[in-house]
């Protein structure tokens, strides 16, 4: 006799348990930084987005009973998640294609090096005869997608210090007139939809200006803090490159 974990023993056969239906929720976990791995992902090129029935969350379905359900598949403290709902732009099920993807290239700045601007190496490179271009998942940067958020993704792929790092558009990006300068992201706080970032392409990049110190531009202090007097040449000497 045959021994099997599942179902129930018919003589030679099993009488397998039928599988369960119910409605689909789909999530994605992340740290302030990025993309987490779940522990029941659905993709193995995909490893952040998990799902769940719906059914299984207990009454009333709140909120909190969502951050419990989640919290206890992901072994993690519901005291530490937060939610946001989003409309999705595609289904999930599609998702075993390729993530839609933000471009950027890395450019260091020093700010006594009058008009000393250039393409520095990325960790994670397109390609070996141009290192400073690179890409990452637009659905693997934390909510809301915030330009701060853009820069703490950035940050940790490229282990910079955030205080280090100014975002910049190309008039194509926003909108404008092809004419126009770059733009700089001033407010951090500000939305970046994804119909921007995935915009962007190999020939026009988010531009990243990486502040290094006075008088350099070695990068071996890239990870640490950005002293502020330091911070307020670099932005003008940067300003004076994109003119």
């Amino acid at each position: 006799m045959r021994e099997h974990s599942e179902g129930s023993y018919l003589g030679d056969d099993y009488l397998q348990m039928p599988e369960q239906t119910g409605t689909v929720g789909y999530y994605r976990l992340y740290s302030p930084s990025g993309a987490l791995f779940s522990v029941n992902p659905i993709y193995e090129n995909d490893i952040s987005l998990s799902s769940f029935l719906i059914e299984h969350v207990q009454p009333p379905h709140s909120a909190r009973d969502y951050i419990t359900h989640i919290a206890q598949r992901e072994r993690i403290k519901p005291s530490g998640i937060k939610m946001y709902i989003t409309v999705p732009g595609s289904n999930p099920e599609d998702l075993k294609t390729e993530l839609p993807r933000a471009y950027y290239r890395l450019f260091g700045v020093a700010p006594s090096s009058t008009g000393t601007q250039r393409p520095i190496p990325s960790h994670h490179p397109l390609y070996e005869d141009d290192l400073s271009l690179s890409t990452l998942f637009v659905d693997h940067v934390p909510p809301p997608h915030r330009a701060k958020d853009y820069v703490a993704c950035i940050a940790e792929r490229e282990q910079i210090h955030h205080s280090r790092i100014t975002l910049y558009l190309s008039a194509k990006a926003i909108g404008v007139s092809m004419t126009a300068e770059a733009q700089e992201i001033e407010d951090l706080e500000e939305i970046m939809a994804a119909e921007t970032t995935s915009s962007t392409s190999e020939s026009d990049p988010i531009m990243v200006n990486v502040q290094l110190d006075d008088g350099s531009l070695r990068l071996g202090t890239k990870g640490e803090p950005l002293r502020l007097s330091v911070k307020a040449r670099v932005r003008k000497l940067a300003d004076v490159l994109l003119k």
